[in-house]
């Protein structure tokens, strides 16, 4: 976008909260009488309203939210126009997207636009009917580029495919595996049981070896729980689990020979490796 003060340099992940609209949230009720709060208790209300989302959304959102900004300079949009945004606005911004973008990115884009405005205390005025036609229209203008082709189902075949070419004693190996085929029988995303980098493991965001414990299920049979602290569904956490399997491919079998060659400590990422 051109350069503003209202805009500055910053991660994506940042600029829902950093770029700020020309009048955020004020200290006035609706009738204009001021109420007696601080610019701190505005920043806390900024603060708590923003850790309602992801930090994945935070960063999707804040792309759609620079290609909002862009749009608007090139059609030289005034700043007081922008925030809050008229209805008209928003379906051109939407219409304008269409046909360089799949479906999915212009949901996300248009729900970036709407989420920082309601960090920011602005009224949201566009108009759910039209917006929902404009987005299934804009779906139909989607690239054929944008959607990938259906892949192969991931089967155990897969997993001992993958298995055959790994030595299990060698400790990445033995991580890469026991993620593998936990994630797998635990129904769970690969992202579930890793982490982004090895520096943004979080012991309260991600799981650890202390997240394991074992117990029976309704039949009486013998299950490993695995708790996920948090999911992108619940702030607070659930349960995976699966029970040992006949066969070559047995994820209890998979995990114990993980903690076994790599032995991480109870309170690091679970598949980190030595």
């Amino acid at each position: 976008p051109l350069p503003s003060s209202l805009r500055p340099h910053c991660l994506a992940k940042d600029r829902l909260r950093l770029w700020r609209p020309l009048q955020g949230r004020t200290p006035y009720d609706h009738s204009g009488t001021h109420i007696p709060l601080s610019e701190t208790d505005l920043n806390r209300i900024l603060t708590v309203i923003g850790h309602s989302l992801a930090g994945g959304t935070k960063e999707t959102y804040g792309s759609g939210l620079l290609v909002f900004h862009v749009f608007c300079d090139a059609r030289g949009i005034p700043e007081e126009q922008r925030g809050p945004a008229s209805s008209l606005l928003i379906l051109a911004f939407i219409a304008s997207c269409a046909g360089m973008y799949s479906g999915k990115t212009l949901d996300n884009y248009y729900y970036g636009v709407r989420a920082w405005h309601l960090l920011h205390g602005l009224v949201w005025l566009a108009d759910p009917a039209q917006v929902a036609s404009a987005l299934e229209g804009g779906a139909r203008f989607a690239p054929a580029k944008s959607t990938r082709p259906k892949r192969r189902p991931f089967t155990v075949a897969t997993l001992l495919a993958i298995r055959s070419t790994l030595d299990l004693s060698s400790p990445l190996d033995a991580a890469v595996y026991g993620c593998l085929v936990t994630s797998f029988f635990c129904l769970a995303r690969l992202g579930e049981f890793t982490t982004r980098s090895l520096t943004s493991f979080d012991v309260a965001l991600h799981v650890k070896p202390s997240d394991i414990r074992f117990d029976e299920d309704r039949h009486g049979l013998r299950v490993t729980v695995l708790h996920l602290p948090r999911t992108k569904m619940s702030t607070t956490g659930e349960d995976v689990y699966f029970a040992p399997q006949s066969g070559d491919v047995d994820p209890h079998h998979a995990l114990s020979n993980h903690l076994f060659v790599n032995t991480p400590s109870p309170s690091t990422a679970l598949f980190s490796w030595r």
